[in-house]
């Protein structure tokens, strides 16, 4: 049997009744459960034009709710064109039908124990067999006892059929919030008197499915749509939410996604079915408010593969439990801040996002490294594995990776296959071989870390660290941090000397270096590299430039100290305070001068601010 079949015979009996049953029908439901699609269909499929509908959502009065029915009666009087004509419309109403729009008188209503004695116009007291429907009962924004007092009108005094659409819990816990007990009892003493039978919609969303995709504009979006409408159907279920609402905007949503993709991204099944999975339960949950468009980059993060389990769950913890497709894959086509970015302006850089995809092991022309094959070893067949472990092992074995990134793959790998007895190791061999291979790095002078901050994370290209949760690999990940750190601040001298260097060839440079205002400079704020800079021999150069030179150099200074790295240039604190003694206590040579005068308002001030700014311990 259909869902709510039950509720379209019903309605088919009372909409056909010769007599005025003088009672309502009652359509309930939760927001988004779909009744007002429901009651819209079942009109459409009714002779449409025997029905008078009104959204009940946001009025504050009668008028509102007349006038809407007065345009459905009288389309051609309330067309554009005639509401142009202004005072000549209400003219032609008030002769014609004898309803001025502009009183007030109807809205003002007497509240006793009963009902409110309210008059309802002329023209809408003989309506000859119109059915009414008044969908959004629970937001009107006349207090409930009143409206129904006023649709009671219609059904006791005019005896016409009338059929009231509602999420009768929010009309409860409303006058529950509101503590009105007197509300309460007079809407549950009004709704008594005025409805007779009373229906819960179930969320019918297979039959609304059709519909909603039939909405979608572009023809491509459609046809992608209708060819997955069962997984649409699971992952709906899978939500759990109910909320028709949501399926409608989330596949509007992704009709406005699927045209900033590339053919070459359409044509790829499995990128396209990925990422379809993804849109979707994302849409869900933000349409929910179970999680907000900035928590996207930590449902996408890989920490929550080191999160103890007394921790508790967080909700994005809760969104990755829920979904399958979180377990099938280890790896996602688009990161969490590409997400974001979508999610909360409703689109992205085409060339950007396209570029993103495009990079993934789903569409890369580049040939699949040998330990990403390693990692995705529960896709080899049996007889693979060891001719790839063979491969990866040998450059692993001869310290010859150049890349550290690779370095922390491999050995969380090499660890995990060996805990689970697929390959036969030394766990202490495997650890001292990713070891090795990060001094040698170091030896050959490649162990340059872009984010040194951030190494090694619990990821890289992607893909989460395998074995991570295994005590021997995280000792090793500290390992590599400690080691990148360590190899950060032996090049502090070497930065020193660059700065020195820059300073006596180009001040712009050593403006630039000492603010960080280029990628390549930042490894000149995040280390304390000017406590390794003789402050004599700065001070001596220092004097010997252009004073507005001398002034650039002092507010880069001020800049480098205002920036969040400012703790850990702690150490720096004592080399400003000696070149600070020094150029006060040179200050005096230059006095009478521009530039002694430089030096003493603009250039010591600024220096000292820098000294302030400075906390006393990293």
């Amino acid at each position: 049997m259909l869902k709510n079949s039950h509720v379209t015979n019903y309605l088919d009996y009372y909409c056909t009744l010769s007599n005025s049953p003088e009672f309502a029908v009652m359509l309930r439901g939760n927001w988004g459960s779909g009744k007002s699609w429901f009651i819209k269909k079942y009109i459409e499929s009714h002779s449409p034009e025997n029905f008078l509908y009104v959204s009940l959502y946001g009025v504050t009065s009668y008028a509102e709710i007349e006038e809407s029915f007065f345009a459905q009666l009288h389309p051609f009087l309330a067309s554009k064109g005639m509401k142009f004509a202004g005072k000549l419309l209400k003219g032609v109403i008030k002769t014609t039908i004898k309803i001025d729009l502009d009183t007030a008188k109807k809205d003002e209503l007497t509240i006793g124990g009963g009902l409110p004695d309210i008059r309802l116009p002329d023209y809408l007291s003989k309506l000859d067999g119109k059915i009414l429907v008044f969908d959004d009962l629970e937001r009107c924004s006349i207090p409930i006892y009143q409206i129904m007092g006023y649709i009671n009108q219609f059904v006791e005094t005019s005896g016409m059929k009338t059929i009231l659409v509602a999420n009768e819990d929010e009309i409860v816990k409303l006058d529950e919030e509101q503590d009105s007990k007197d509300n309460a009892r007079r809407y549950l003493t009004i709704k008594e008197k005025l409805v007779g039978k009373s229906f819960e919609i179930e969320t019918d969303m297979e039959a609304a499915l059709d519909d909603f995709i039939g909405l979608v504009p572009d023809e491509e979006s459609r046809a992608y749509l209708n060819t997955h409408k069962f997984l649409i159907v699971i992952l709906f279920i899978m939500a759990g939410y109910k909320n028709l609402r949501h399926l409608k905007q989330a596949l509007l949503d992704f009709d406005r996604f699927y045209e900033l993709l590339d053919n070459e991204v359409k044509n790829c099944e499995d990128l396209m079915d990925h990422l379809f999975n993804l849109f979707l339960l994302i849409s869900f949950e933000i349409k929910k408010g179970a999680i907000h468009e900035d928590d996207l980059e930590q449902l996408f993060s890989f920490s929550h593969l080191v999160r103890k389990e007394t921790d508790g769950k967080s909700k994005t913890q809760v969104i990755r439990a829920k979904y399958p497709i979180f377990k099938t894959f280890g790896f996602h086509p688009l990161e969490g801040s590409t997400w974001t970015r979508l999610f909360k302006a409703g689109t992205v850089d085409r060339n950007e996002l396209n570029q993103e995809l495009k990079a993934t092991s789903y569409l890369s022309k580049e040939e699949q490294p040998e330990w990403k094959r390693l990692y995705f070893f529960k896709s080899l067949k049996d007889e693979e594995l060891n001719p790839v472990f063979d491969v990866v092992y040998a450059e692993f074995a001869a310290l010859s990776i150049n890349n550290p990134y690779y370095i922390i793959q491999i050995t969380g790998i090499l660890l995990f296959l060996t805990s689970h007895k697929l390959i036969e190791f030394d766990q202490d061999t495997i650890i001292q071989l990713g070891k090795g291979n990060l001094n040698a790095m170091k030896a050959r002078g490649e162990l340059e870390i872009q984010n040194p901050d951030e190494f090694p994370g619990d990821h890289s290209h992607s893909l989460g660290y395998a074995g991570i949760e295994q005590t021997e690999f995280k000792a090793f990940l500290k390992y590599a941090a400690d080691m990148v750190k360590q190899n950060e601040l032996e090049k502090q001298p070497i930065k020193a000397g660059e700065l020195m260097s820059a300073l006596k060839t180009s001040v712009k440079s050593f403006t630039d270096k000492l603010k960080a205002d280029r990628p390549a400079n930042l490894d000149y704020v995040r280390f304390p590299v000017l406590k390794h800079v003789d402050a004599v021999e700065f001070v001596d150069h220092f004097l010997t430039l252009s004073n507005s030179d001398k002034i650039a150099i002092s507010d880069a200074l001020e800049t480098r100290y205002s920036y969040s790295y400012s703790r850990q240039l702690q150490p720096e604190k004592a080399w400003l305070q000696e070149v600070l003694e020094l150029l006060t206590a040179k200050k005096g040579a230059y006095h009478g001068k521009i530039s002694g005068y430089d030096l003493e308002h603009i250039i010591i001030p600024a220096i000292s601010k820098s000294i302030s700014t400075i906390p006393d311990t990293q």
